[in-house]
């Protein structure tokens, strides 16, 4: 574990050149480019609910009602979720769906900066950064594509929000003042709330953004005094978060029989643990390997930036008691799932990889990600197509609900679950084989 570079030892930002600075940039932003270009071509928008979707149908409600003046009236939990359908009321007021394409083009964008921002702060290398953006670029769950099918919902403001406040934590953590930087991350805390309620993702994380939990394992009387030790400013966000959430179901008007601890009870006791596993393949790929292999270097990370281990753990709860879009939930904390994934690229480029993993990862990475197929427009049932599952349907002829893991026909998550499991112990199998041959290696060197 020595090599491993998961941190600076001034724990500073990672520097490099103006010119370097500017070239990483250029070429995410050409990859940004050609993937926006290729999903302007060839992805045709959802024509579900005249283009709006299934969750989307209910913001573009709330936005048209904005539009009129209105007090916001649906169904929860959609209606809680005011601020994305009334920008999108603002910007274009003669038309909504416009007005969504527009806010949801610029939270994209911003999503960007702040994604390389993020990374220049814990990968040192600009290949790798370059990688990790690439990959989230070019999922197909991911926001940049996601965008031309499904431009109707509130998701694309969450993931800057939500973001903006870890990065907010890491300046906290690193020494920032407190009395700068809370009341902005308080801001950050309220317009995630306004979002979407899992905005209160972050200030809730940041209670742990200065690593009170210390002690071994199981020395549970010491991490106890370390939760007792949090600083009660750090509530500060969390509370304002929660004050708006009230007073949001204060001003709109419920309808419908909605109940979060219902909800969140089903999905407890009845989303499947092999389901919700395979949710994660789908959504990030088989280069989830690479942190799973890799836990040592993830683990020590997180140790000593507990704020981000109490987002993991939040986002893991949620993307399992949240509903049926495991892929999109997860896709919520794609910063750190990104930031895992590049930890194990760079303890991977130590063991000095072979050319026919990365060629194998890669593909399979691209197969996993439909770099080669677009979402289908049309919404038709599993039963009426005939599918050829590679990881993923093959093709742009198949049902929608064929690429997510719980919504699939039982046949196509099996199909999925045996490919993913082989394709795990393959690689798993060539890793460890890599590391064994690497230090046999050594030994007949020293």
């Amino acid at each position: 574990m020595s090599r491993s570079r998961i941190a600076t030892p001034a724990d500073q930002p990672l520097t490099t050149t103006a010119r370097g600075r500017f070239s990483e940039v250029a070429i995410v932003a050409a990859i940004g480019i050609a993937v926006a270009v290729a999903s302007l071509i060839f992805q045709r928008q959802l024509t579900v609910n005249n283009g709006h979707g299934w969750d989307g149908n209910f913001y573009y409600m709330m936005a048209e009602q904005a539009g009129d003046g209105q007090r916001l009236t649906t169904e929860a939990p959609f209606v809680y979720r005011i601020l994305v359908p009334l920008m999108a009321a603002v910007v274009s007021p003669n038309d909504y769906m416009q007005g969504f394409q527009i806010v949801n083009a610029v939270a994209i964008a911003v999503m960007i900066v702040l994604m390389i921002v993020w990374f220049r702060l814990y990968v040192s290398s600009v290949p790798i950064r370059i990688a990790l953006i690439a990959l989230f670029l070019t999922a197909w769950a991911g926001p940049l594509r996601s965008y031309f099918w499904y431009p109707v919902l509130v998701d694309y403001w969450l993931l800057p929000a939500l973001l903006a406040g870890l990065l907010i934590v890491e300046k906290m953590r690193r020494g920032g003042r407190l009395a700068i930087w809370l009341p902005i991350l308080c801001a950050v805390s309220i317009f995630a709330a306004t979002v979407r309620e899992a905005g209160l993702l972050v200030p809730l994380a940041a209670l742990f953004t200065f690593n009170p939990i210390s002690g071994r394992g199981k020395d549970l009387r010491a991490k106890l005094r370390g939760f007792l030790s949090i600083r009660p400013l750090l509530a500060i966000p969390a509370l304002a978060g929660g004050i708006t959430l009230v007073g949001i179901r204060v001003l709109v008007v419920t309808t419908g029989a909605y109940g979060f601890l219902i909800s969140a009870g089903h999905w407890l006791i009845y989303k499947r643990l092999d389901i919700y596993a395979l949710g994660w393949f789908v959504a990030f790929g088989p280069v989830l390997i690479l942190p799973i292999f890799y836990w040592r270097a993830c683990l020590q990370f997180l140790r000593l930036h507990q704020a981000i281990a109490a987002f993991l753990v939040g986002l893991v709860g949620i993307a399992w008691i949240g509903g049926a879009d495991t892929e999109r939930f997860l896709f919520w904390g794609a910063p750190v799932i990104y930031l895992m994934i590049g930890l194990g690229l760079q303890e991977l480029a130590c063991e000095r990889p072979r050319v026919a993993f990365i060629a194998i990862l890669v593909i399979l990475q691209a197969v996993s990600a439909r770099l080669f197929w677009v979402l289908p427009a049309t919404a038709v049932a599993p039963s009426q197509v005939s599918e050829t599952v590679v990881l993923t349907p093959i093709g742009t002829n198949i049902a929608i609900d064929n690429v997510t893991a719980s919504d699939a026909a039982t046949s196509v998550q099996l199909a999925s679950e045996f490919e993913y499991l082989l394709i795990a112990v393959l690689l798993l199998g060539m890793l460890i084989w890599m590391r064994r041959r690497r230090q046999l290696v050594s030994r007949v060197e020293s």
